[in-house]
């Protein structure tokens, strides 16, 4: 099925994807500052985690958070917001819910 502006019938559309990319930035930092300070009291209480124990929770941690925000950011677009723009008159649209 091909997706088209529902005022013109134009097949030139843009993805709009706002609130994903909002979600995966928020997730980023938030995983990034969740992972290194758990690693941070891990070496606190006496851990042998380190430097390195630090940099990869802080990874670990980022690469979850933007994924859970990414993917929330993405029911977001497809439910509430216009995701899509017609490249035809400019009619901004919410496109049909994924299966």
């Amino acid at each position: 099925m091909t997706l088209s502006c529902p005022v013109c019938h134009s097949t030139h559309l843009l993805p709009h994807n706002t609130a994903e990319r909002v979600g995966g930035s928020i997730g980023l930092f938030a995983g990034l500052a969740g992972g290194f300070s758990g690693a941070l009291r891990g070496l606190i209480v006496g851990l042998p985690e380190g430097p390195v124990g630090m940099v990869l929770g802080a990874l670990v941690g980022g690469a979850m958070g933007c994924g859970l925000g990414a993917s929330a950011g993405e029911t977001v677009d497809e439910r509430l917001l216009g995701n899509w723009a017609c490249g035809g008159c400019g009619h901004v649209f919410c496109g049909p819910a994924r299966t």
